[in-house]
């Protein structure tokens, strides 16, 4: 394959996908769809400059010929680059990717010594917390703080015997947490961070079930810790 047929098959495959993300018939230019997408797709926001120019390249190449030839073709650097991007745009890695580490649960009758005991183990500043096997909600290092500073200043401080449901009380938010189905992308967990972040709440964790339903068997959690990996394979 030259490198002009590499080129055109690869932006043929960003296009087809645009074309599916934003529901657009076979009219619709590929600079629309650009702009419809930068709000569905953050790599194609990201990268739409590139786009734009590959797409102008597109047309050079498509229509423009000097006795049947092409007058223009791509560098073997132009045509990996478009390969990159395809990949990052198309082929996104999934959330279940990063949940490889088995998952730690906890009940909320459980006691906030063992479950503190467990994070400081692992290292973990979240963790997620069930009810008879149902999901309750998400413990955070955050909402501990905020435990620890009532009960001093109260003069109740005993964690012996104080439970999870008892410290979750203390939450700053009650719905710091958000649940995604296995197949969602790198990509959604950071909008996800990001809208909260803009609406000034914290997102503890992202929990993974099967098709994101909070009945379902929890399969992974993905917090802010997660973010340089996600960023550095996204970008």
């Amino acid at each position: 394959m030259s490198l002009v047929e590499d080129f055109l098959s690869e932006f043929c495959e960003i296009e087809k996908y645009l074309r599916v993300l934003t529901n657009s018939d076979e009219h619709k230019s590929f600079s629309k769809m650009l702009q419809e997408s930068k709000t569905k797709n953050r790599v194609v926001s990201r990268y739409i400059g590139e786009l734009g120019t590959f797409a102008s390249l597109r047309n050079l190449l498509s229509h423009e010929r000097f006795s049947g030839a092409h007058v223009a073709s791509p560098s073997e650097q132009v045509v990996e680059r478009i390969k990159e991007l395809r990949a990052k745009i198309i082929s996104q890695p999934r959330l279940l990717k990063l949940c490889s580490v088995e998952l730690l649960t906890f009940d909320k009758s459980d006691t906030i010594q063992k479950v503190l005991l467990e994070m400081r183990k692992n290292d973990f500043s979240q963790v997620p917390i069930l009810s008879g096997g149902t999901l309750f909600g998400v413990l955070s290092s955050n909402t501990i703080s905020r435990w620890l500073g009532s009960d001093a200043f109260e003069g109740l401080f005993c964690t012996s015997e104080a439970t999870v449901e008892e410290v979750m009380a203390h939450q700053e938010f009650s719905d710091n947490y958000e649940i995604l189905p296995q197949d969602q992308t790198y990509g959604k967990a950071v909008a996800k961070f990001e809208k909260a972040t803009s609406k000034g709440k914290a997102l503890d964790a992202i929990l993974i079930t099967h098709s994101g339903k909070p009945e379902q068997e929890l399969l992974g959690i993905v917090t802010m810790a997660d973010m340089p990996k996600i960023m550095s394979e996204l970008y």
